[in-house]
This record gives C-alpha cells, structure tokens and sequence, in this order.
C-alpha cells in the first residue's frame, strides 16, 4: 500500500466512530471542539467526514481532530487511525520519508521565517554550546554560520537530527515562557492592548505551542517541557441593550 492509498483509507474512516475510538465528547452530530474550551454541544458539527466549529472557526479532517485531541503530529495521528482501525502499515520501503514534526506556522511562531524547502534564523543563530559536548557545535558550522546564512531546516531534520531538535528546543525555551507570560497576565486588559481578538489570537498561538511543546519533549532531546494555563473565560461579544 501506497501513501495515496494509506491516506485515503484513513479518510474512508467515518469520523464518528474514529471519535467514539478517542473518546471525544459527542452527541449525534456535534462533539466538544478540541481548539477551544468548549463545554456546550451544539457549535462544533461533523459533516462529510469534517469537523467545523462555528465558535472558534477551527475546521479540517478526521486526522486534524486527532492531532488536536492527543497533541500530536499529523503523521502520528493518522498512524492512530490506522492502528484503531486496522488499516496495513504504510509501505515505506520507497521514497517516503518521516515527515517534519514542525508545521510552517509552528516555526514562524519561534521567530524562524519559512521559505519553500528552506528558512533562515530571523532572529540571529541564538545557539549556546552544552558545557559537556564541545564537539557539538562543530556538527552545525555548515548550516549555521551566522545571522544572515540561510540554510535548510528540512536537510537539518534529515541528515542532523539531534542538531535540528537542539536549535528549535533553543528557540522554544525563550518563546513559550513569552507568550505564556502575555495570557497570564492578560495582556489584553492593558489600556494600550485592549482591542478586540487579542485573547483569542494568544489562545490560537499557545495552541500551535502546544504542539512544539509536545513534539520536543517526544524527542527527548532534553526539553523538559512547560505548563500550559487554562484558557481563560471570554468576555460577551454582543451586550443585551434594554
């Protein structure tokens, strides 16, 4: 079996039943969203194989809600559905190789700027070398020489996988505290951040840094991981006027 028939015999699944596997909340047609605090049914509908919250806006495929529900990586998910539900292994004896842990979106949050195949560090080669491991730093001199080089960080993945793990767990530990920070504190009540949809876009970003978070402490390449708050109640879009 090849990928094209691997991933469409998981999306033949129906999305109910792959539910009821993950023990996601669901009554008939409608299931808790797993991208917000959702706690009311009715807002979050299955339809055509899909899910879509009217809520929150989050939409996508059966694979997509299992990303979202277990925290994992898309390959990882679809991997679950198959396991679940006894779809045969996908034949990787070909071309097909482990797809990158770290969506386009993910990287840009951790100050890395994307490019088709390729991203340069935005904000300079912040690399610290282990005082334990001084032979580290020499495995990334080619791809990482200074603020303006540009190097690939999918030939990274590939070909220097405890290096690339060691410099976005680099970037994470300096960028989740950040944003972790804003929403404790709720940056949005501040008089020159009070504007609409900065709540929600903290909670979209944490949300995409949940999934580094996880990835990296996965890895196990020495990222112990942090503590993600609670998403915090929203206040009333619309005011009842009497």
């Amino acid at each position: 079996m090849n990928y094209q028939e691997w991933k469409q015999a998981i999306f033949d699944v129906p999305i109910e039943d792959i539910c009821d596997q993950a023990e996601i909340p669901r009554s008939g047609k409608y299931i808790l969203c797993r991208e917000h605090n959702d706690r009311n049914f009715g807002s979050c509908s299955l339809y055509n194989n899909r899910y879509h919250c009217f809520a929150c806006g989050a939409s996508g495929t059966a694979i997509d809600l299992v990303r979202h529900h277990f925290k994992i990586s898309w390959m990882e998910a679809a991997r679950w559905i198959a396991e679940k539900f006894g779809i045969p292994c996908l034949d990787t004896n070909g071309d097909q190789r482990e797809r990158m842990p770290f969506t386009k979106k993910q990287l840009s949050l951790l100050g890395f700027q994307t490019e088709p195949g390729r991203a340069f560090a935005a904000l300079g080669a912040s690399l610290f070398k282990p005082d334990d491991d001084e032979d580290f730093i020499t495995t990334l001199d080619e791809y990482v020489t200074g603020i303006k080089e540009i190097f690939s960080l999918d030939r990274l993945f590939y070909e220097d996988r405890e290096g690339f793990f060691f410099m976005v767990s680099s970037r994470a530990q300096q960028v989740i505290p950040y944003f972790i920070t804003l929403y404790e504190i709720e940056i949005w009540n501040y008089p020159m951040w009070k504007c609409p949809g900065i709540q929600r876009a903290l909670e979209h970003v944490l949300s995409e840094l949940r999934f580094v978070n996880a990835a990296l402490v996965r890895a196990e390449c020495g990222f112990s991981g942090f503590y993600f708050p609670e998403e915090k109640k929203h206040e009333a879009r619309h005011k009842m006027v009497y």
